[in-house]
């Protein structure tokens, strides 16, 4: 992975090691969810269903519905951001877990 496709979707410099080292995510999946504080949150009526969040996703906590909209997993979410980088909407933000 280039050192801009890692800074893109880690813009979170904590997880920035564990983004670009794919084969730690799982160990340190557990430790990361304890010390972030913070889960991503889809606008439904700003969501226009590209799916660009799930495909940049690094621990895959974001699906989408029935509805072709993104639906965030709360507890599995990292805080990375990367999903708020990625939207062309602006459908996403960051909120309180």
């Amino acid at each position: 992975m280039t050192q801009d496709i890692c800074e893109r979707r880690a813009p979170n410099p904590i997880l920035f090691y564990v983004i670009i080292n794919s084969d730690t995510i799982t160990l340190f999946s557990k430790t990361i969810k304890e010390i972030t504080s913070m889960t991503a949150i889809v606008d439904p009526e700003k969501c226009i269903g590209c799916a660009a969040c799930c495909d940049c996703c690094p621990v895959t906590a974001i699906e989408m519905n029935a509805e072709n909209k993104a639906i965030v997993n709360a507890d599995t979410c990292i805080d990375c951001e990367a999903c708020v980088s990625e939207c062309p909407v602006d459908a996403i933000t960051m909120s309180e877990k």
